[in-house]
């Protein structure tokens, strides 16, 4: 599985530096300053906006998603880009899916494939999703699950998933 190793931690490089490449561009620009007005607008911006009084009083990373959700930032910015004018909003959404396509090159998504396969998972999930708890429990040996979600966490641990998905974003050996 040595080529597994990290491929998760490569896709994750590959999507920041497409997702910064693609707000660079002229649209992206003119995109941000539409949103940056929204949240101006929503009192959250700038200097005295609302994000820079609780980081100066120690509590932003906490309190950034309240305040987003009071000042209605998500229904603010999914409004910029529904009325945005068509050909910024469409190049900036076609940019971002290119960026997000090349970072599953064809090699990650056959690492994410043979480690599923190998795995087993999606059959036992699907027999969980079912209620077929009996069946898992056959499979995986131990009790039977009372619920869907105690079934996917058995499966889960049983197949050692945490311990495939950290491999995965391993970083790679040199």
């Amino acid at each position: 599985m040595a080529e597994e190793k990290g491929f998760l931690r490569r896709v994750r490089d590959a999507l920041e530096k497409g997702f910064e490449d693609a707000w660079e561009t002229t649209y992206a620009k003119k995109l941000g300053t539409l949103l940056g007005s929204a949240a101006k607008e929503a009192g959250i911006a700038g200097d005295k906006g609302r994000y820079a009084r609780a980081a100066r009083e120690g509590y932003a990373a906490r309190d950034y998603k309240r305040v987003a959700e009071e000042v209605g930032l998500g229904d603010r910015y999914r409004n910029v880009w529904e009325t945005a004018p068509e050909d910024i909003a469409a190049a900036v959404k076609a940019d971002l899916s290119a960026h997000a396509h090349e970072a599953w090159d064809l090699q990650s998504r056959k690492a994410l494939r043979r480690m599923v396969r190998r795995l087993n998972i999606h059959k036992l999930y699907e027999w969980c999703a079912k209620g077929e708890f009996e069946r898992v429990a056959r499979e995986i040996g131990g009790p039977i699950p009372d619920n869907m979600a105690d079934c996917y966490a058995r499966v889960a641990e049983a197949k050692k998933l945490d311990e495939a998905m950290e491999n995965a974003w391993a970083p790679e050996e040199e």
